[in-house]
């Protein structure tokens, strides 16, 4: 299995080069715009973080924020009102667990417990946990003043070296359990943000992993995500995920797949592909 992987992974670089470098958010940002980007384009996720991030000061602010007024601060990427009942419900989810959210926190819990978090908070699915893993946190899987310091301890605020601090079982536990977070953002920000070992499996990997037979052709995404977090070399996470999912886009599409362009084609069974070109 390791063997193929590795094969597929150095023809995909050696046609895609080098992947960009990942970006480095706090693992609540990386959680937020993992949010965001659910059914919208690249751009249109940071016009929507950007506006957000311009609206509301601070993330307490958007957890007591009406659902209206994120919808509008949002509505650039799209699905306004439904993301905004995430996000608000994520923050409040954390705040009324006595939980502070703290890059720092999120960096130091292991890449496990970190997982275990994302995945139980609700909506967070093992692509979006592996993609916080790994872009934020690159893991092989993501200003305070004394007066502020002090009314949002009282508040139970939000502060973002908490999740820093976490173990990742355990601030994946966490996360997977806030409404609207599922496996796929939790493993979003345990890599993206706190560069843990997690793999993000999105439909474009998924798609690309069944027809090569790296996961079983029946397999949901959250196994999908357990087995290829399991084979993939830890140090080829990132790269690999960039890889297939830009090759998902371009080659290994949903319908009519480029196989015959395809320099993974002589590796690949082409497992479900009845009509290809």
């Amino acid at each position: 299995m390791q063997r193929r992987l590795r094969a597929i992974a150095l023809r995909l670089r050696k046609l895609y080069g080098a992947p960009p470098a990942p970006r480095r958010l706090p693992p609540l940002d990386e959680l937020i715009l993992t949010v965001l980007s659910q059914h919208t384009s690249d751009t249109n996720r940071d016009r929507a973080y950007a506006d957000l991030r311009a609206r509301f000061p601070s993330w307490d602010d958007v957890a007591d924020a009406p659902l209206p007024a994120i919808a509008r601060a949002i509505h650039r990427g799209g699905l306004g009102p439904t993301k905004a009942v995430r996000i608000r419900g994520i923050l409040r989810a954390l705040r009324e667990r006595g939980l502070a959210l703290d890059e720092r926190a999120l960096s130091r819990m292991r890449s496990r417990a970190l997982w275990d978090l994302l995945v139980s908070l609700p909506g967070v699915g093992p692509k979006t946990a592996a993609c916080v893993l790994l872009f934020s946190l690159d893991r092989a899987y993501f200003p305070v003043d004394t007066h502020v310091h002090r009314v949002a301890r009282r508040l139970g605020a939000l502060d973002e070296r908490a999740l820093s601090r976490m173990r990742s079982r355990a601030l994946w536990d966490l996360l997977v359990s806030l409404p609207g977070v599922g496996p796929k953002t939790a493993a979003c920000v345990l890599l993206f943000s706190l560069d843990r070992a997690y793999f993000p499996v999105d439909t474009h990997v998924h798609r690309v992993a069944r027809r090569l037979g790296l996961v079983d052709e029946r397999a949901d995404a959250v196994v999908a995500q357990e087995e290829l977090q399991a084979s993939v070399p830890p140090g080829a996470m990132y790269a690999l995920h960039m890889h297939l999912i830009r090759h998902g886009r371009e080659v290994c599409i949903a319908r009519r797949p480029h196989c015959s362009q395809c320099v993974l084609s002589s590796l690949c069974p082409r497992i479900g592909v009845t009509d290809a070109r």
